[in-house]
């Protein structure tokens, strides 16, 4: 959806999290890439995962939201990655029960390595993320 005022003309994807440009007399003034969101379900339980660069590095997150009572409403949104020194990138989600698995990859310069977090409460907390490629938690990236 586009919305448009006296100096501003931004981009406007479900909520102000997802502004992908903002524009002031045809000058980008802000650019932020929109990845698709995925989202996975069991019974009444609705999780969202999408992308974001919005951040003080300009690196790529992972974002999760989830509903308890099938979309109606959700939870405040978390940043599952909060990598500072890599992108976190292809990220999938899968549900069963109270069960929300997310995994993605993180990438840098040096390296790329898929990582996985778990949630055995809807989402409510999540494990600390695992390397899978090094049978790990992640720390320092």
């Amino acid at each position: 959806m586009r919305y448009c005022c006296n100096c501003f003309s931004y981009d406007w994807n479900n909520n102000n999290d997802d502004i992908s440009s903002i524009i002031c007399r045809r000058k980008t003034i802000k650019t932020i890439k929109i990845l698709p969101a995925l989202i996975a379900t069991s019974d009444e339980n609705v999780y969202v995962v999408w992308g974001n660069n919005d951040t003080a590095n300009n690196n790529s997150e992972v974002m999760f939201r989830a509903s308890i009572d099938g979309g109606q409403t959700y939870v405040d949104k978390v940043n599952l990655s909060n990598s500072t020194g890599s992108n976190s990138t292809d990220f999938d989600v899968e549900a069963t029960i109270d069960n929300v698995i997310v995994s993605w990859w993180e990438t840098n310069q040096t390296s790329s390595e898929p990582v996985i977090v778990f949630s055995g409460d809807r989402g409510t907390t999540f494990e600390p993320i695992l390397r899978l490629a090094s049978n790990g938690t992640i720390s320092g990236w």
